[in-house]
């Protein structure tokens, strides 16, 4: 296998985490708890660290297969991250996915919506506006000014335009008032 992603070990890992923390016995009652269907869902990925680091294909497309399991149309899916610059080289491709669900870059923002922050007002992305929920799936990342972050920077700041304004004070106020956003996150 070469140290590749294995997707049915990475299924069953998810499948267990998700029935234990919410203490059902199948997977699809776990994925029920949190997704509905008619809602739209944002899977938030992360490809700064391109092209060895990224978030895995294989644990998007488990986390996309619970949720279409809890009666999320596939279309209403939608991973997505920032840039179209960081799509490359990567195995994301704007357009649909194998599953059905949409992937797409982020980049248009919302001057309505803003965190105002350290070093300024930051408009939030437009795809956020799209989804009834948002999906965290980070990675483990040193991207030198806020030291190791993983989960709560990659959705606080990766969901606004100027994300380098709100990393005043190695992000300790500026984290806590993007947490305050009108996001509704899950990190799994």
């Amino acid at each position: 296998d070469g140290g590749a992603p294995q997707p049915t070990v990475i299924a069953r890992m998810l499948e267990r985490r998700m029935t234990a923390f919410p203490g059902q016995k199948k997977a699809e009652d776990a994925w029920r708890q949190y997704f509905k269907p008619g809602m739209r869902v944002g899977l938030k990925i992360n490809r700064l660290g391109r092209p060895l680091v990224y978030t895995a294909r294989e644990l998007t497309e488990a986390v996309a297969t619970g949720v279409m399991a809890a009666g999320v149309k596939p279309a209403d899916v939608i991973v997505w991250d920032r840039h179209a610059d960081h799509f490359g080289p990567t195995d994301y491709k704007p357009g649909t996915g194998r599953l059905g669900e949409r992937i797409q870059t982020g980049g248009r923002y919302d001057a309505a919506k803003m965190l105002h922050a350290s070093g300024g007002p930051c408009p939030l992305d437009t795809t956020v506006a799209e989804t009834d929920v948002t999906v965290n799936l980070p990675v483990l990342k040193d991207p030198g000014g806020a030291g190791v972050t993983l989960a709560i920077k990659n959705t606080s700041y990766r969901c606004y335009r100027h994300p380098r304004q709100a990393h005043g004070g190695n992000c300790h106020a500026p984290l806590a008032a993007a947490d305050h956003n009108p996001l509704k996150t899950t990190t799994i």
